[in-house]
Order: structure tokens, then C-alpha cells, then sequence
């Protein structure tokens, strides 16, 4: 990816892509289907996509909440004051960005919704391919020997 595309990214607040992405995949699958619905509970992507909101509201909102409590700064490229590595972080390195990915992957399957399912590749390569390896880079300058530790107790995802 082009340094000027991935400087840019960096700058874009990570919920703002999901967001984006996900009101685009709305729009056409509007155009596509009609007005979405929500999808009959009788429907197993109806029961997956409820389940999936529980682990995203654990990692999502669980990371961010650790985050606004220790007062640190929720933007790629923000000055690191802290290694999180309790909590959601134990589990994922990636906390936030997982949450997100299951809260979008849980409303498409809940309000049926396949397009903006199949759009949610599109953050997600946005932040395995720039974000999360800026902020890793970032982590590893800042906290050495201890991020190098986490990083081989914590997997990037799950």
C-alpha cells in the first residue's frame, strides 16, 4: 500500500472506517433487497449474529471502557502512556478492532444484511494491513522487551 494511503489511514479514527464501510454495505443492500429487515428468529443467522454481540460488546466495549478509565488515547499514532495487557487484552491484542468486527459481522447476520457481511473484508484488511502494524511498531519502540513478551503470550486477533 502507498505510504500517502496508509499515513492517511492512520489518521481516520478505526470506528469511522467500520462505520463507513458498514452504512455503504447498508445502502446497497437497500438498492440490492429492499428495505432491510431484521431477520425472523427462526433463521440461524438471526441466533449466530445475537451471539456474536455478546463477545463484541466484551472486547469492544470492554477494551475501550479500559481505556477511557486509565485516560489514554484512543487513535492510532496518539502518544502511548500504557501496556494494557488485562482485561480483553489478555485474550486479543486487538480488543477493540475484533469488537468491531463482530458487532459488524453480528447486525449483518441479524438484520440480513449479506452484502455489508461480505463488506466487512474491508476494514478488516485495513487494519491487519496498516493500522495494527503501525500501532505495533509503535508498541514495540515504546515498550521493548515488555511488548515483545505480550506479543508472544497474546495472539494479534484471538
Amino acid at each position: 500500500m502507498p505510504k500517502a494511503v496508509s499515513a492517511t489511514l492512520i489518521r481516520v479514527p478505526p470506528i469511522a472506517i467500520f462505520c463507513v464501510v458498514f452504512a455503504i454495505g447498508f445502502v446497497i443492500d437497500a438498492l440490492a433487497f429492499g428495505s432491510p429487515h431484521i431477520a425472523m428468529p427462526s433463521d440461524a443467522g438471526f441466533w449466530i449474529g445475537l451471539v456474536l454481540l455478546i463477545p463484541a460488546g466484551y472486547f469492544g466495549a470492554g477494551a475501550f471502557g479500559m481505556f477511557l478509565v486509565r485516560r489514554m488515547a484512543l487513535m492510532p499514532g496518539a502518544v502511548i502512556t500504557s501496556l494494557v495487557a488485562d482485561g480483553p487484552f489478555a485474550f486479543s491484542r486487538n480488543p477493540m478492532y475484533l469488537g468491531l468486527s463482530l458487532l459488524h459481522a453480528g447486525l449483518c447476520l441479524v438484520l440480513g444484511l449479506p452484502l455489508t457481511f461480505v463488506l466487512l473484508v474491508i476494514p478488516l484488511l485495513i487494519m491487519q494491513l496498516v493500522v495494527i502494524p503501525f500501532e505495533e511498531n509503535s508498541m514495540a519502540a515504546t515498550f521493548g522487551a515488555d511488548y515483545a513478551d505480550y506479543r508472544r503470550r497474546v495472539r494479534r486477533w484471538l
